[in-house]
């Protein structure tokens, strides 16, 4: 069975750029080509230019990368960094209990339905106990990388690589291209993506978008113009249970011609979405397009998305259903400032608040407060070391003159 649309509304992130316009003559066969830009020509033979942009400019963009794997930005300095993505931005402010249980299940499943999985982690193991460095690491690398065979096994990944094949589907879609063979079980996803979508005048799709001020950058999935006024927020009565309180809040409507970012979501529940979507399209609706062929921002092609308000599409995949769920983006921009601070703390002290220096001899021995503590010095590092340094030797007849000083003048007087 074949999904056809017709007539699809369709999103360009960016112009095509001049190495893939029809009139392009390729380079001589001696010049250097990068892999990107070979099958960009290849591509731009077969007349698809939009397609050509998308492979050199996705060719750029995932090649550039820190060690952390980050990509490059240029920042308004012109200095090139790593910034964090936009999509996990906010995972310090959410609760992983629930989801380290399910990893710590599916790992258990995977293992116990391979026996091949389970020699390997039992070899693995030995060479935990090993006195050489280099044999503990080799362990804990390859007891890593069963641990995900073994959540592959167990099915872990199935409905993230479902959700990936339903995002890029989508997108076909909204570009007005051919979507090619579905399934029929995964049609009344599309199909409810499509009456979803309906409601919204797709102005780009999959763009790329920095965010300097937090240090972010991502793809979005759509910035779109609403077609009819929206309910965003319905009233509030004033709350407060505890040391919780919230004030009363009006009911907002989001007028017709707003442009948002819309993001598509394929989880099973929203019932755990908050921060870490929230700061995601926070920091496109904020943020600021981005060229990564010339590494510079670039200008919106039509009016910047709201920074009030985004929209987020959940379809569960696989139960043709769908609805709209809308993010109030003044307060997830609270919750980006908080989860900055967390990267800030963790950069400027990571590990550093507990600390277990050298013993330093000599300068305990200047900071002894009376003989019977210099002496307690002494013996200490006797029986530390073996033997008091030469320096050590110095630092207790110094501070022995400097104790015994206030006595002496006492004594005269």
């Amino acid at each position: 069975m074949t999904f056809t649309v017709a007539g699809g509304p369709t999103g360009h992130a960016s112009a095509a750029p001049v190495i893939v316009d029809a009139q392009w003559e390729p380079e001589p066969a001696s010049a250097e080509l990068s892999p990107a830009v070979a099958v960009a020509m290849a591509v731009e033979r077969a007349r698809d230019v939009d397609a050509a942009w998308r492979f050199v400019e996705d060719g750029e963009w995932e090649g550039g990368r820190d060690q952390w794997g980050r990509p490059l930005v240029r920042t308004p300095d012109g200095t090139m960094r790593g910034y964090r993505r936009a999509s996990s931005f906010g995972s310090p402010l959410e609760s992983t209990i629930l989801l380290d249980a399910w990893k710590l299940r599916q790992v258990a499943r995977g293992v116990t339905e391979s026996p091949a999985l389970r020699a390997r982690v039992a070899r693995a193991t030995v060479g935990l106990s090993s006195e050489l460095e280099d044999i503990v690491k080799a362990s804990k690398k390859e007891l890593d990388v069963i641990a995900e065979e073994a959540m592959k096994l167990a099915g872990s990944m199935d409905k993230a690589d479902i959700g990936t094949a339903i995002h890029n589907i989508c997108e076909l879609y909204d570009r007005g291209l051919p979507i090619g063979y579905v399934d029929p079980e995964w049609l009344p996803d599309l199909e409810e993506w499509a009456r979803l979508a309906a409601q919204f005048e797709v102005l780009g799709v999959e763009g790329i978008v920095v965010n300097h001020e937090f240090g972010v950058a991502g793809r979005y999935d759509r910035v779109a113009r609403t077609r009819r006024p929206f309910v965003v927020r319905k009233a509030r009565k004033a709350y407060k249970r505890g040391n919780v309180s919230r004030p009363a809040q009006p009911a907002v409507v989001l007028p017709a011609g707003t442009v948002v970012i819309v993001d598509l979501k394929t989880s099973g529940t929203m019932d755990f979405a908050s921060a870490k979507f929230g700061v995601q399209v926070m920091t496109y609706a904020t943020g600021t397009p981005y060229d990564p062929l010339n590494c510079c921002d670039v200008e919106w092609e039509h009016e910047p998305p709201s920074p009030d308000w985004a929209a987020i599409i959940h379809i569960p995949s696989g139960r043709g259903s769908g609805s709209i769920h809308w993010v109030d983006l003044r307060a997830s921009y609270g919750a980006a400032v908080d989860a900055g601070v967390c990267y800030d703390w963790r950069n400027r002290y990571g590990k550093r608040l507990i600390d277990s220096p050298a013993e330093d001899w000599p300068l305990l021995a200047a900071h002894a407060g009376d003989r019977a503590e210099l002496e307690y010095v002494a013996e200490l590092a006797q029986r530390t070391d073996g033997h008091l340094s030469d320096e050590l030797t110095a630092a207790l007849r110094a501070r022995w003159y400097e104790l015994a000083a206030p006595a002496q003048l006492e004594a005269g007087a």
